[in-house]
């Protein structure tokens, strides 16, 4: 959380981070989709997609069947429904629990939504309450080909931007990505041997070593 309150957006009109340095000297970090593409290992997606409005409401939203699924455990109205942590699961067991002979092509297309939204939910949109509103993000969701042309980097960056820039004050609040800020900090920070094997980037470090090493940067500062 700590992160979150070195956020600056007065250099060069880009997301930055400003930290220092042993030598109480600045340091500053920008933070670009790009950057989080690499550490996730996330395609970039050009079909000219507005990074700062792709959160808004889709319009072509219809019946989509992996929310059918989950509205099937727990009804509830779909323009207020919460694609909840709990409820993808559940959706996710569901599925592989059929028998293979009567398992359909749509089967397999719902499994492959339910795991992007597993991440969504665990990793890249976390919220507090554990779940994404459907009429915010159910729209990428619709169709496969709908999620492979959404640029997911851009989305989840200007996610995580946004709220900062909102809970800038209260960084409890923030929601988003979360881990992305504990990259971040290590791969410029260079206190920490990174394993030049690991692919994706972010597996370079461990979490709980970066964790660390944030405690004691913090308390020499």
């Amino acid at each position: 959380m700590k992160i979150v309150t070195r956020y600056s957006s007065d250099i060069d009109e880009e997301h930055a981070f400003v930290f220092h340095d042993s030598e109480n000297n600045h340091v500053i970090v920008k933070s670009s989709s790009e950057k989080l593409a690499c550490f996730f290992g996330l395609k970039i997606v050009d079909f000219g997609i507005d990074s700062s409005r792709v959160l808004q409401t889709p319009s072509e939203i219809v019946s989509d069947s992996v929310v059918d699924r989950m509205q099937a455990l727990i009804p509830g109205d779909k323009d207020d429904y919460q694609m909840q942590k709990s409820l993808i699961e559940k959706s996710i067991l569901h599925i592989m629990r059929v028998k293979p002979e009567e398992k359909t092509e749509k089967d397999a297309e719902d499994l492959a939504k339910l795991f992007t939204l597993h991440l969504c939910v665990t990793v890249f949109f976390t919220q507090l309450n554990g779940s994404l509103s459907y009429k915010q993000f159910g729209g990428y969701f619709k169709t496969l080909h709908k999620m492979n042309r959404t640029c997911w980097p851009d989305l989840i960056h200007s996610y995580l931007m946004e709220s900062i820039r909102g809970h800038i004050d209260s960084p409890g609040k923030v929601s988003g990505c979360g881990m992305y800020f504990l990259y971040l900090f290590v791969e410029h920070y260079n206190v920490i041997k990174p394993d030049y094997t690991g692919l994706p980037r972010m597996a370079k470090w461990s979490v709980a070593n970066i964790v660390t090493t944030i405690e004691d940067v913090w308390v020499e500062q």
